[in-house]
């Protein structure tokens, strides 16, 4: 492909996502403010919906959403900073194993962490059905402790990844310089987090959006405690009936208010000052001694086995269980819950119908995330500029507010005039899945395109062979291979735009496991979960062992 068509290639991707993404979201906004332009009141301009949603309950559930992303932000900072000096910096036993943890963290949904703990504490649930008091542990689970804790535990990844990667800038020399003039413990720390101002705050701004805009505890842990969360209440104000469209606009809108916010304080906090640090001259630190090391070891132990270990056992002991939620109190284990879960034909074609999805919008999310990426690396500018920015807002946004306007959309009476029907239809799901797994795409791709040097481009094109066939692609295999599996595993359990866009008798598999759940058949749908999770281990497993061994030999694949 020449450079004037790949440019034309990427113009098309870049408008594409624009309109599927972009347009959808914004009609959705500028509804809170003109009902009367999508004939959902009688209004041309008015405020009503966004008084609604700044009063009642509606400020109630942005209050609690408030406090959470909050309390969660600083709890994710304070984690992900200990996990990047304990892994980066104290060199811990089973470093590799650590970092690959991070990851699979990462990837977990977080409904499934909370159905996890919501499983060891509830009424009938494994403490009890062990005959543990549960009382105390309920009453913080389901509640603001609970909440902050377990979305501070989630964000943790986030933060570790921005922290990490200025660490190793802040050397040990810049500490050595501290105390060699007169700095004690706590003026050395304070010269630290100085140095990694950019990077916590950051952190902090990713991991409010995230908590702010998470759906899967708010549906599972906070409306049951009847702690509702703004996500949770822009769920009920589009699920019922009649919908009330212009509400959940208004709450879409103070949620990406939010948002807007915790960006706004990260750049008044850094202000125009400088944060550069050398990355060049330092020498390495010193290597930790080994109580350093087994320190930081059982440290991270601690913080999986609270993360990952407690909800993964109560998960895997749950399906296990013969009376799981109900008034006997039994610890008696059995398979039956697996047998009869393997046996139902709706889970494994809920299975086979998310993979399908999550196959085919994954592959399109990488296509097109490097097709853009390619466009704004190569343009100047407005359009790289404006894609830079689209993208960046386009993750700042929850996926259940992109649902709703994807509802919105693609009911317009105008669309149905052109006879394009796609509301309650698999294409609609795909397409939501799609926008929603493109900017977190985009973002990954971009870094790793900017880093190959122009050059390697030219003397492709001098020796005869294709710039992106023979340099872009060998080099981007890595990056472009991860991202196509972050967003094969989102889509394949992922919850909001599930919940809103499945269309009628076709359920992804998401659905599927909650739609057992709901009918108290806690220990089948608690096994369809494990089983779910384990075939994805599954894949990627395999993908590994019968990966090419160019890729293997490379760390492509490994």
């Amino acid at each position: 492909m020449t450079g004037r068509a790949g440019k034309a290639a990427g113009a098309l991707a870049a408008l594409a996502v624009a309109a599927v993404v972009g347009l959808p979201l914004l009609c959705f906004l500028v509804l809170a403010v003109s009902p009367r332009l999508f004939d959902q009141g009688s209004a041309w301009l008015t405020v009503g919906p966004l008084r609604a949603a700044l009063s009642g309950e509606a400020l109630v559930a942005l209050w609690h959403t408030a406090a959470v992303g909050v309390g969660a932000g600083i709890l994710a900072v304070l984690l992900g900073g200990l996990l990047a000096w304990s892994i980066e910096r104290l060199a811990p036993y089973g470093r590799s194993l650590w970092r690959a943890l991070v990851f699979v963290l990462l990837l977990t949904p977080s409904y499934l962490l909370a159905l996890g703990v919501e499983r060891l504490v509830e009424v009938g649930g494994v403490l009890e059905g062990a005959g543990l008091p549960a009382a105390t542990a309920r009453s913080l689970a389901f509640g603001p402790f609970g909440l902050i804790a377990l979305l501070g535990l989630k964000g943790a990844p986030f933060a570790y990844l921005a922290v990490g990667a200025t660490l190793p800038a802040a050397g040990s020399r810049l500490l050595e310089a501290a105390r060699v003039h007169g700095g004690g413990p706590l003026r050395c720390a304070r010269v630290l987090v100085g140095a990694l101002a950019p990077a916590l705050w950051a952190a902090f701004a990713v991991a409010f959006a995230e908590t702010i805009g998470d759906f899967g505890i708010a549906y599972t842990l906070a409306a049951p405690a009847h702690f509702e969360l703004s996500t949770f209440y822009l769920y009920a104000a589009v699920d019922r009936e009649p919908i009330q469209f212009p509400l959940a606009a208004a709450v879409g809108l103070t949620l990406v208010g939010l948002c807007a916010v915790a960006v706004i304080l990260q750049r008044r906090a850094l202000g125009n000052r400088g944060f550069a640090l050398l990355r060049g001259g330092f020498s390495p630190p010193p290597p930790p001694s080994r109580r350093a090391r087994l320190g930081a070891t059982v440290l991270l132990a601690l913080y999986f086995g609270l993360a990952l270990g407690v909800p993964a056992f109560a998960t895997v002991t749950a399906s296990l269980l013969r009376s799981l939620g109900t008034a006997t109190r039994s610890f008696a284990l059995t398979l039956a819950n697996y047998r009869i879960a393997l046996a139902q034909r709706p889970f494994w074609s809920s299975l086979a119908y998310s993979a399908l999805l999550a196959l085919c919008c994954a592959t399109a999310a990488v296509a097109l995330g490097a097709a853009i990426a390619r466009l704004a690396q190569g343009s100047r500018g407005r359009l790289a500029a404006a894609l830079e920015q689209l993208t960046l807002a386009a993750l700042g946004v929850p996926a259940i507010v992109l649902a709703a306007g994807f509802i919105l959309f693609w009911n317009l009476p105008i669309l149905h005039r052109l006879h394009i029907a796609l509301y309650g239809t698999t294409a609609l799901l795909g397409i939501g899945y799609l926008a929603g797994s493109l900017p977190p795409a985009i973002r990954l791709i971009n870094p790793a395109l900017r880093s190959i040097q122009r050059s390697l481009f030219d003397a492709a094109a001098i020796h005869g062979g294709g710039r992106w066939r023979s340099v872009g692609l060998p080099l981007l295999s890595r990056p472009l291979l991860y991202t196509w599996l972050w967003s094969f595993v989102g889509i394949l359990l992922e919850l909001p735009l599930s919940s809103l866009l499945y269309p009628p008798g076709r359920y992804p598999l998401a659905i599927a496991i909650n739609r057992r759940l709901e009918a108290y058949e806690f220990s089948v749908g608690t096994a369809m979960e494990v089983v779910a999770i384990c075939l994805c281990g599954l894949a990627l497993a395999l993908f590994r062992r019968l990966a090419p061994a160019g890729l293997r030999a490379t760390g492509v694949a490994g």
